[in-house]
């Protein structure tokens, strides 16, 4: 002992040098292990409210920043409109209904008179041709094969009317059936825009940013307010990218927010997204190369998402807020064996 103290005496830059290194060293693979950051925010899926058809608001049922449940009214466009054009389908589909049965009876009948035609087309040819064999004979006299063959040709005529007559009847019906489909499906378009008057929440959350009034004409698409899904809440840290070489998705993390600095919230790395640094010239759609400092190359920063498990009521969540993250990331055997007892 007192050889490693007269050691230390004597060489003190060389156990200086030993332990700056050793401390190096540590801290080194100490942020591989349990790597942290105070750049980091609470997110969540934040859902921008719109109307799915136009129309003046006629019912605001919520108020900025409350909280409800999936399924509950958020607003009501005009509903008058789109009931008339509701009802104007109704009945018009009904009509078009009346008039394929109709068009089917028609059908029917057609039918009948088509197999008549065909029948009295048959006899009128049948005793035609046997008029004439005979008048050959002299059996009968001309002027009657004559008139027997004027009544097989007024015939045949009636029995291609009666034939073209059931193809127009048959395409009159199916065009009546295609106006039905189409009928219907306006129909249906028209029911769901109905229905789509009045505006649910899509799941549990909070009004944000609602800066709306009855009266205000909505248009199709046009963010009316903010929706904050509250079922899932996630905190975005950015990490370094010489910190991240253990951290992978299904890693356990602590959260601190702090709004609540003494609450430790607990979390799972969700996913290491990737940042952009390709920069394209709009002249000619080269890349563009950034100048970096010449002297320290900083390390790029990684947004990690962590999803945090342990959600309660007691500690109400907002976008946003600042938050503290550690994470515990899947360490390498050598050094879980040799350094992670220093740290815990």
């Amino acid at each position: 002992m007192k050889a490693f103290g007269k050691f230390c005496k004597t060489n003190k830059l060389v156990v200086i040098f030993i332990i700056i290194v050793i401390v190096g060293f540590v801290y080194y693979v100490s942020i591989h292990v349990n790597p942290s950051t105070n750049n980091a925010f609470v997110t969540a899926n934040v859902i921008p409210v719109s109307a799915y058809v136009p129309g003046p608001i006629t019912n605001i049922y919520v108020k900025n920043n409350q909280y409800v449940k999936k399924g509950d009214k958020l607003l009501t466009i005009l509903t008058s409109p789109y009931e008339l054009k509701v009802s104007e389908l109704e009945d018009k589909l009904k009509a078009l209904n009346y008039s394929f049965e109709s068009m089917k009876a028609v059908i029917e009948q057609d039918s009948y008179n088509l197999l008549i035609k065909k029948s009295e087309y048959e006899n009128a040819l049948y005793l035609s041709g046997q008029a004439a064999k005979l008048s050959v004979e002299d059996a009968v006299s001309v002027k009657h094969s004559e008139v027997l063959l004027k009544a097989k040709n007024e015939s045949e005529y009636q029995y291609y009317i009666a034939k073209y007559q059931f193809q127009i009847d048959d395409l009159n019906l199916k065009k009546t059936e295609s106006e039905i489909k189409s009928v219907t499906s306006a129909l249906e378009i028209a029911q769901i825009n109905l229905q789509e008057t009045t505006i649910y929440a899509p799941s549990d959350g909070f009004i944000s940013n609602m800066f709306t009034d009855i009266g205000r004409y909505a248009e199709v698409g046009e963010s009316l307010f903010s929706f904050v899904n509250s079922n899932t809440w996630l905190v975005q840290a950015n990490f370094k990218e010489t910190e991240l070489g253990n951290v992978k998705p299904g890693d356990k993390a602590e959260v601190t927010l702090w709004m609540y600095p003494w609450k430790i919230f607990e979390g799972t790395v969700v996913s290491v997204g990737n940042v952009n640094r390709q920069i394209t010239s709009s002249v000619n759609s080269l890349q563009e190369i950034q100048n970096e400092n010449q002297w320290f190359l900083l390390p790029q920063r990684f947004p990690v998402m962590i999803k945090i498990d342990n959600l309660s009521s007691e500690y109400t969540l907002y976008v946003g807020a600042t938050a503290n993250v550690k994470v515990d990331a899947k360490s390498t055997i050598f050094e879980q064996l040799l350094f992670e007892p220093f740290f815990w």
